[in-house]
């Protein structure tokens, strides 16, 4: 992603290498896309959602950074969070006081 000028920022890097993707695709799919699971793609979720590709996920971190990285306690709210794996990687690039918050309306999604 950095070699395609995504993840200009080392923090969003960093907060990204720190959170792997593998675990928020459900294990049916990941097992059926293990060889596409780290693939600059979406994969399916079930119930008409994806995970984002990971450029995706990138553009968020590389935005986002400077503001998290220099607020004591960072609050985040990812509204429509599907797997997840923002949300973790947003903690990640918080770090130890971060308040991150994800919702998302699609019950069986929520795990």
């Amino acid at each position: 992603l950095r070699e395609q000028g995504f993840l200009a920022d080392p923090r969003a890097a960093s907060a990204m290498a720190a959170t792997d993707r593998a675990a928020f695709v459900p294990p049916g799919i990941a097992a059926a896309e293990d060889a596409f699971v780290y693939d600059d793609a979406p994969l399916p979720l079930g119930h008409a959602a994806t995970i984002s590709a990971p450029h995706m996920h990138a553009v968020a971190l590389d935005l986002l950074a400077d503001v998290i990285s220099r607020t004591a306690s960072p609050r985040v709210l990812d509204i429509g969070a599907g797997s997840g794996y923002l949300v973790a990687a947003l903690a990640e690039l918080g770090g130890d006081g971060a308040v991150v918050v994800g919702v998302e309306h699609v019950p069986a999604l929520v795990r």
